[in-house]
């Protein structure tokens, strides 16, 4: 996916977040603000949302010297998330559907990003998810794809959302498909890392790989050899959050 212009404000916001995070002064967030926006000339609509990310934050960091300004962020969430995770599981004993269980409490937790300017009352994202009827043309593509498959690449969003994440997670596994997981390559927004992913069980569980990048999403001539080479020999794709659908967008991968 190509870049349109109210993407440059979206990631003008995000950078004025992480300054409000890092709890910089008024003079060093103008200056992170002013980084980053220098870099607005050099984009043209033949960039990506992954890439413009990848630049402007790292601008903003750099000029803060502060590595992950959404590591406390991450932390309060990924702790939700293990508090929650026990309550996930109880869900799943008394499901009389565990798959579609699993994938509601995976798409509950799509409320977890700091990306999007929403309430992010966890709570209610996945009371919505148990209850609200999912697409039907949906669900049927996407057990149609299960049945022919074998190896699945999960691409992970957001720390706190990986436990949920994680059920659906263990029940692939359970189910006998092959399951390796991606995680970002270093800070990028709240977006999980290898550090989420060990703190989650998800090491223990499966192969977690890195995409190699600093950046929402991924970059394909800038992610690693190892996350290339498994995205290719996936035979399904599961892409949690937007920055993942726009990266495989307009390519052939089986997402």
């Amino acid at each position: 996916m190509r870049i349109k212009p109210d993407c440059l404000i979206c990631v003008l916001r995000q950078c004025l977040e992480a300054t409000s995070l890092a709890r910089a002064d008024e003079e060093k967030a103008f200056l992170a603000i002013k980084e980053a926006g220098k870099l607005i000339p050099q984009f043209t609509l033949n960039d990506t949302p992954m890439s413009v990310t990848l630049k402007m934050h790292r601008a903003v960091r750099l000029t803060l010297g502060v590595n992950d300004p959404y590591k406390e962020v991450k932390k309060e969430f990924n702790e939700k998330g293990a508090k929650a995770y026990p309550y996930l599981c109880e869900l799943m004993s008394k499901s009389g559907s565990p798959l579609e269980t699993a994938v509601r409490i995976a798409i509950g937790g799509n409320i977890v990003d700091y990306a999007l300017p929403i309430e992010k009352d966890l709570d209610k994202s996945l009371n919505t998810a148990l209850n609200a009827p999912l697409p039907a043309e949906d669900w049927k593509i996407f057990t149609e794809e299960l049945s022919r498959v074998k190896n699945i690449f999960y691409l992970l969003d957001n720390a706190g959302e990986i436990f949920y994440d994680k059920i659906l997670i263990e029940h692939l596994l359970k189910e006998g498909y092959n399951v390796k997981v991606a995680v970002r390559g270093g800070p990028a927004i709240n977006d999980a890392t290898l550090e989420d992913a060990e703190y989650a069980g998800l090491t223990e569980m499966t192969d977690v790989i890195t995409t190699g990048i600093d950046t929402v999403g991924f970059i394909f001539e800038l992610a690693s050899p190892e996350f290339l080479k498994v995205l290719s020999e996936a035979e399904l794709i599961i892409a949690k959050g937007q920055a993942n659908l726009e990266s495989l967008d307009e390519t052939e991968y089986p997402a």
